[in-house]
Order: structure tokens, then sequence, then C-alpha cells
């Protein structure tokens, strides 16, 4: 991490020198919530800043950033947070076109009810999920977790054979696991979101979210599983989702749109 912060301010040391005569943008794809205070400088000059984990409240993404902003009072009166608040933008985690493809071409029956690969320990979320994912298997349900160390093709194939893949909070809420699951037909199973979000996947329509409370979980995949053929159909209207605009292309139309919209002063498309 300090060796990425290190980079961080070499490069916005450089870009302050420079002072290019295109207009400057930053992309902060970071697990962290609060802009880096290395980044702080790059604010007046840029004219969008886009960040993954963009806290609902703009303010938040200020906190700790500088010894200066001790309270959300300090942050919401400071001159350069009034003069850049608005020009934070979420930031989707977006899948490679490569990634994208593959998910495309994978087509499997459905066999398993759940879905899902990663770490059970690096969230309270998760390790709470995971308990409930346990009892769920002792009662009959397929529920198909692994640790990782799946291969691209593994894993793609894995989420297509699920109705639904579970996308809990890790170090950080947005995750490519959301949109590679749509792009498998396989509902993705999110808890509740705590940062904005660019074109999120809407709760019912694309996705489905729990309740963060202890048994929600478990009670959110009961009921949706017994209706095979509404998941289908959310399945595919999340597929069509994550490829209008969660795709690394649909990414950079997104962050181009919206910075050459800010540069000549007009609405972003």
């Amino acid at each position: 991490m300090l060796r990425r912060l290190a980079r961080f301010h070499t490069l916005g040391v450089y870009v302050l020198k420079a002072r290019p005569a295109c207009p400057l943008a930053v992309l902060d794809y970071g697990d962290e919530t609060t802009i880096p205070a290395a980044a702080l400088p790059l604010l007046d000059p840029c004219v969008a800043y886009f960040k993954r984990e963009l806290p609902v409240d703009f303010a938040k993404a200020f906190r700790r950033a500088a010894r200066r902003y001790r309270t959300p009072r300090d942050i919401v009166a400071d001159p350069l947070f009034r003069r850049n608040a608005g020009k934070l933008h979420p930031l989707s985690a977006s899948i490679a076109e490569d990634t994208a493809r593959l998910a495309l071409e994978t087509s499997a029956a459905k066999t398993t009810d759940v879905f899902f690969a990663g770490s059970p320990s690096n969230s309270s979320v998760r390790v709470q999920g995971f308990a409930e994912l346990a009892a769920l298997a002792a009662q009959g349900y397929a529920i198909d977790v692994s640790p990782g160390g799946l291969s691209k093709t593994e894993y793609l194939a894995r989420c297509s054979r699920a109705w639904l893949t579970w996308s809990p909070e890790g170090y950080g809420w947005e995750c490519h696991r959301h949109y590679e699951a749509s792009l498998c037909r396989s509902v993705p199973l999110l808890s509740p979101p705590t940062i904005s979000r660019y074109r999120p996947l809407l709760e019912g329509v694309h996705a489905l979210c729990y309740r963060p409370e202890a048994g929600r979980l478990r009670e959110a995949l009961v009921a949706a599983l017994a209706d095979k053929a509404a998941l289908a159909a959310m399945a595919s209207a999340a597929r069509a989702h994550a490829l209008r605009f969660h795709t690394h292309l649909r990414s950079c139309e997104y962050i181009l749109g919206t910075v050459l919209g800010e540069a000549a002063g007009s609405p972003p498309p």
C-alpha cells in the first residue's frame, strides 16, 4: 500500500508540474472510502475525480485526508471541499472485454442454488453470511463455495451454473463479482450498498439485496429460490445492464463523456 501511495504521489507531482493542456481526470480504484492525502493537490486542476468507493456523503471522502479535517463541519466549511465536491463521480469496477466475451460464451444448466468464491473472513458481513450459507447447506440447499484460486474459465462456469451469486462487501463494496455474475446470468445477491454507485444494478430488476441483520440473508435466498422463473428474467436483465454500462469500454465512454462535458461546461451525457 505504501508503494502504491508513493507512486500516486510521484505521479501527482509530475502532473501538477506538467500542467497538461488537455482536461485532467483522476481515477481512484482504491478500496478506501477516503481520498488519499497525496491526491488532494490534484482536485483543483482536475475537471473530474472518479472514485470507486465514493461515500454517499461526499464529505466523508475527505475524512482523515488532511489534519485540518477533524470533524464533518471542518470538511464542509473548507474551501477545497466546496470548490471540488461537484467534481466527484462514482466509478464502476467494470469488467475487461475478454472476460465479458468469455462470460457470454459460458452457458450451463442451473445445478446449484448459490455460488460464492472469495475470502470468507475479510469482513464481518462475510463471516455472518457464511454461517447462514452453512445452515442452508445443512438443510439440503445446493451451496457452492470456493475460497478462491479458480481459473477464470472455472470461476465463470460455476457462476453460470448457479441461480444466485452471493456478492457481499469485502475490503470495499463495489466489486467485479457483481457484473461477472450478471454476465453469466446468475443473479447477484448483494449486501446493503454503502457507497454512491454508477448505473447501479437495481434491486428486484437486476439483483437482490438483503438486510444486514442476522438471518436476513437466509430469508432472501429462500424467498428468491422459490420463484425460479422470476430469477431467470432478472438474470437476463442483469446481463443486458452489465453489457450496457459495466464493461471497460462502457466505463471509458462514461469517463470521457463526463470529462469532456465538464470541460465544456455542459452536463455530461
